[in-house]
């Protein structure tokens, strides 16, 4: 009965996770961290009071879950919200009809 209740959120765990991992890595590497530490300080805020909540009353490891999930959509609000560069980066790579650079072989010296 546990496991069928924890399903649900491992499984939202499985899309959010990814999204909040490569949400960090691409502000590092288009050098815009500056906020990082912003979006983790209110996640765990966020997931402290979660847990909090899990623990007076009474949710077990299904509430615990849970409050992972909370952890990782706030990473990921926190980066839609304070992450400027990465909304431009995100809007340019999917947008239709993108502007492509054309690969020019580079010589080599035989």
């Amino acid at each position: 009965k546990m496991i069928a209740a924890m399903v649900p959120f491992a499984a939202l765990s499985q899309a959010y996770c990814p999204i909040a991992t490569i949400s960090d890595g691409v502000c590092i590497g288009l050098g815009s961290f500056s906020q990082l530490p912003t979006i983790m300080l209110g996640s765990f805020f966020t997931t402290a009071v979660g847990l909090s909540l899990v623990a007076s009353q009474g949710l077990g490891v299904v509430g615990v879950w849970a409050c992972m999930n909370v952890f990782l959509s706030s990473r990921i609000a926190g980066h839609s919200i304070l992450s400027k560069k990465l909304r431009k980066y995100l809007k340019l790579a999917f947008q239709k009809n993108a502007p492509t650079q054309e690969i020019v072989p580079v010589p080599v010296a035989a």
